[in-house]
């Protein structure tokens, strides 16, 4: 590390601005093929779900459209039930599965025997994984809703199997700081990328106008 100097930080940093503009346009492509109404009627239904997410006390986050999160999620309000229709994916060890339809008071025991058709899960541990670091224990007779409460989701949620208990959070706390002081430092390392550029400058012109001598003997 001790050969790692601040120009190297700052090309990395380089590097990592160009990778999230090349998915920040590929979010903007694919929204701007959408026709303007049905553009409309989209931006209408995600603040439709993110509010309905919000009534029960959820925090929804999205991805940008084109996604591949995002394209997978089928969520939506069933007006005729009355309640959502989530997207979960149900992760057991590297094994994810996408599963669609489920009733937000559907038990977390009814998922997995109508969605995965496992009927003995007495020996599961189930958790839900909160994008704020936190695995939720969630209590086989609970509805989804309810162990949603108070965590935070992208795009839909994930449901967490395990044969042993997990620890409370699947991400700590230290790095969960870590992340929002690399966010704070970005706009740092940005003025001194631009503060670079100008000293590389001015230095090419000073080499520009030196006289350069040479003494044969």
């Amino acid at each position: 590390m001790k050969d790692y100097k601040h120009m190297h930080l700052v090309n990395d940093f380089t590097l990592l601005e160009e990778k999230k503009r090349l998915v920040e346009e590929l979010g903007k492509g694919a929204s701007k093929s959408i026709h303007p109404n049905q553009q409309q009627r989209q931006h209408y239904k995600t603040n439709e779900l993110i509010r309905t997410y919000a009534n029960e006390g959820v925090e929804l986050l999205l991805s940008p459209q084109g996604m591949e999160r995002r394209r997978k999620d089928h969520t939506f309000f069933d007006t005729r039930a009355g309640e959502l229709k989530m997207t979960c994916d149900i992760v057991e060890g590297d094994n994810i599965r996408v599963v669609h339809q489920v009733l937000q008071s559907m038990t977390i025991q009814s998922i997995l025997k109508q969605k995965l058709n496992m009927d003995d899960i007495s020996c599961l541990h189930t958790y839900i994984k909160s994008q704020d670091g936190r695995n939720i224990k969630a209590e086989h007779s609970e509805e989804i809703i309810e162990t949603l409460r108070g965590t935070t989701v992208i795009d839909y949620p994930v449901l967490v199997l395990s044969s042993t208990p997990l620890d409370k959070r699947w991400r700590t706390e230290e790095h969960m700081k870590f992340d929002n002081d690399s966010d704070d430092s970005d706009s740092s390392i940005s003025s001194s990328s631009s503060d670079s550029d100008s000293s590389d400058s001015d230095l090419s012109g000073i080499a520009d106008d030196a006289d350069i001598t040479i003494d044969i003997n």
